[in-house]
């Protein structure tokens, strides 16, 4: 029974009670299940309670229980919870001193559980992140006794597909765990499922990515390349580019495979053990070592290999022997490696939707008063490929470097330094204008770094995002693959406005399309609405966002027009939208200089019936950040609206100046929190107590909450645990034309 009604959507809260176990926290989720630390009431010792609940797939109720999300995936689920049961039982059967030891196995809540010992130690994540592991020597006493557990597992016909430094255990006495059986499964002779897709990029081979539906065949060459993977981020620093996205490049080693040897810089590593790593890392599954046996004979010196451990006798699984990669089919072709092979080919020859980021073309300039940070950046940006790196001290530097020659497409610069700082040095590269975009870098407190990038993107520079010293490589790889996508979208870029004569001319032709981006509710997930948002059909410069011509349509008194437009489009779509079955609400943006027509209620909903709406379907959003020039009219226009059942929305809200003062005035019925609250406010502490702030205050106003913005899951599971009614982003869906909507929702839903 569980004791608290209260709980998270997806795990048990503390103090609950599972079996004879009592929860007592969470230590950690998966694309599988939940892992808490709990302990055994009988025997009273601490165990770790991993419980079956596949992401995607499983649903939590109010009383603790576990079931499938839906009926789509209740085949799916019931198919995971029998693989969970049976994988656990076969891993209860290992008694082995570097396999986590399962204690016990039972059903309870529509679900499984699977109690393991508790271990204690550091993840190999740590060790990493820490340079604690010195050298080869070091390295290989994890590596012989995780190589004699794998034999153990495959011997069994298993494998385990999720090796990663997540999963290894360094116990305080030195000794390596393996941890984490969720994603094992056999390896052959069963019919391909959902859950068997789920990868871990970096670590996972191109064949636990199932391209195209595709079966491609998984092994122990499979766990071989994970473990490799996972011995590379030890020894360089940073995992591998995952398998399926590198699949499309040459460049990181013969056959594409990854390489290991810039290790052997310092010698800490012989050239005949880095070796044996990348030997692993060979795309081809056929490539690598087939088998634990084979690939520890290729380590240099004593092999390490322990006595024989089996697992306990069973009838169904001891002692079956995965087989090799070169087996052969009925024909007597090499039939697993020939269908693998042939995937990798494929996608070798540009066939893969997916691709890494290429980087290697570009030009950056970093800037950084400590020479250390220099020299190590400038050895990270090699080691991604990146060649023409240049360095500067200071800003000072950095601007007279930017004189001389000024083609450079990313600044990576630094705060907090002598003679010129950042931020002095941003306001200069605003000056000059600037096209190169930019990374900011700082040991500083994380509010002073999205200050700076509030202030870079005031000058009208591009700003990729920012990084916390000291650098490390997977964010800044992240930063710098999104450079090709800004350069394209020109989302912080300054652009070209319209002229006034293109403006007039689009006006009165049909250079105004409207394109919809959908509203979804927190609570039943269905779509409820749509904004309606304005580009710009341009004969030379192709689609325009709304920076290039709403402030020139206010400025030029065409304003009202642009808006009748915009309107008349969204009611219209909207009308054949619910003549068809599709009922949404509508909301389109005014600008506060159209408030000030007296005529306005009778146009709005005149046109909304017109076009076969009701007025309760549609919104009016006006964007709070402008203020309010006479007050009285647009007071008027907005109360009268609310009289005629159209719905008002304060867009933009916390941006603005008057917020409180507008909010207490005018019959807003929604409020709209601004993307800037919502973006990165799971790790922007400053963010998330205005988002809470906001949330609070439109609750206690009766107001429908929306968050603007949203693009993560974790941004999602935010703002819905704070209470927020409705989310509006690309999370859920980018901006769309009208057609496109309707099948759209039918998927969605």
């Amino acid at each position: 029974m569980v004791t608290d009604s209260h709980r998270r959507n997806t795990t048990l809260p503390p103090d609950s009670q599972v079996h004879w176990y009592t929860i007592r926290s969470v230590l950690g989720e998966g694309g599988f299940g939940v892992t808490y630390d709990g302990e055994d009431t009988n025997l009273r010792q601490s165990v770790a309670l991993k419980e079956y609940f596949p992401s995607g797939y499983a649903a939590r109720s109010a009383d603790g229980s576990v079931h499938a999300s839906s009926s789509e995936t209740e085949e799916t689920y019931q198919w995971g919870l029998s693989r969970f049961l049976e994988e656990a039982r076969t891993v209860a059967q290992f008694r082995h001193p570097n396999i986590v030891r399962v204690l016990s196995v039972f059903e309870e809540n529509g679900t499984a559980y699977m109690a393991m010992e508790l271990e204690s130690g550091a993840s190999l994540t740590d060790l990493i992140r820490f340079r604690r592991i010195a050298d080869e020597a070091q390295l290989l006493e994890i590596i012989h006794p995780l190589l004699d557990a794998l034999e153990t597992i495959h011997a069994s016909g298993f494998i385990h597909r999720d090796i990663k430094p997540d999963n290894i255990l360094i116990r305080h006495d030195g000794s390596p765990v393996l941890l984490d059986f969720g994603s094992a499964r056999q390896a052959l002779g069963e019919e391909t499922q959902h859950l068997t897709a789920i990868v871990t990029p970096g670590y996972s081979p191109f064949e636990q990515f199932n391209p195209d539906g595709e079966q491609v065949q998984q092994g122990p060459w499979t766990d071989i390349y994970a473990f490799a993977a996972t011995m590379h981020s030890v020894i360089v620093g940073r995992r591998p580019g995952d398998d399926y996205s590198r699949s499309t490049l040459d460049k990181s080693g013969p056959d594409g495979s990854e390489s290991s040897q810039e290790a052997s810089v310092g010698g800490r590593y012989s050239e005949a053990f880095l070796d044996t790593i990348d030997k692993a890392l060979q795309f081809h599954p056929s490539k690598r070592p087939q088998t634990i046996a084979e690939w520890r004979e290729m380590f240099p010196g004593d092999t390490g290999k322990p006595e024989e451990i089996r697992p306990a006798t069973n009838e169904e699984g001891s002692g079956t022997q995965l087989s090799p990669a070169e087996d052969t089919d009925a024909d007597g072709n090499n039939a697993k490696s020939t269908g693998s092979d042939k995937n990798a080919d494929d996608i070798e020859k540009g066939e893969a939707v997916m691709s890494a980021p290429e980087l290697s073309h570009l030009r950056v300039l970093v800037v950084d008063d400590e020479p250390f940070i220099l020299n190590l950046t400038k050895r990270v940006l090699n080691n991604l490929g990146i060649a023409d790196v240049e360095t500067a001290e200071n800003g000072k530097v950095a601007l007279d470097t930017l004189a001389e020659n000024a083609a450079f497409d990313v600044i990576l610069c630094d705060l907090n330094m002598p003679e010129m700082d950042g931020i002095e040095f941003l306001r200069h590269l605003g000056e000059r204008n600037t096209h190169a975009s930019l990374v900011l870098v700082s040991g500083e407190d994380q509010r002073v770094l999205s200050t700076a990038e509030a202030l870079a993107r005031s000058h009208g520079l591009d700003v990729l995002g920012t990084i916390q010293k000291p650098i490390k490589p997977d964010p800044l790889v992240e930063l710098l693959g999104g450079y090709e996508g800004h350069q394209t979208r020109g989302s912080f870029r300054p652009f070209e406005p319209l002229t006034e004569e293109e403006l007039l001319e689009g006006l009165e032709g049909d250079a105004v399309v409207p394109v919809f981006q959908p509203k979804v509710s927190t609570t039943t997930r269905r779509v409820v609405g749509v904004e309606t948002l304005a580009r710009w059909r341009h004969p030379d410069r192709g689609i325009l966002g709304p920076g290039a011509f709403i402030a020139l349509a206010e400025e030029c008194g065409q304003i009202d027009k642009l808006t009748d437009i915009i309107f008349h489009q969204a009611v219209t779509q909207g009308g054949e939208w619910r003549a068809s079955g599709l009922d949404l609400k509508m909301a389109v943006n005014f600008s506060v200089d159209s408030l000030n027509r007296l005529d306005l209620p009778e146009y709005v909903v005149a046109e909304t019936e017109g076009q076969g709406m009701d007025p309760s379907q549609v919104i009016i959003e006006v964007t709070e950040s402008r203020l309010m020039k006479d007050f009285k009219a647009p007071m008027e226009i907005l109360a009268r609206l609310r009289l005629k059942g159209i719905g008002l929305s304060i867009d933009d809200f916390g941006t603005g100046y008057s917020s409180m003062e507008q909010l207490k005035r005018i019959p807003f019925t929604e409020i709209k929190v601004d993307r800037a609250f919502v973006f990165g406010a799971c790790e922007d502490p400053a963010a998330r107590a205005i988002l809470e702030s906001s949330i609070s205050l439109g609750k206690k106003l009766d107001m429908s909450i929306v968050a603007e913005g949203a693009e993560t899951q974790e941004e999602w599971d935010l703002v819905a645990e704070l209470g927020v009614d409705l989310v509006q982003g690309y999370f859920v869906a980018k901006p769309m034309p009208g057609e496109e909507i309707a099948p759209w929702v039918e998927k969605w839903e």
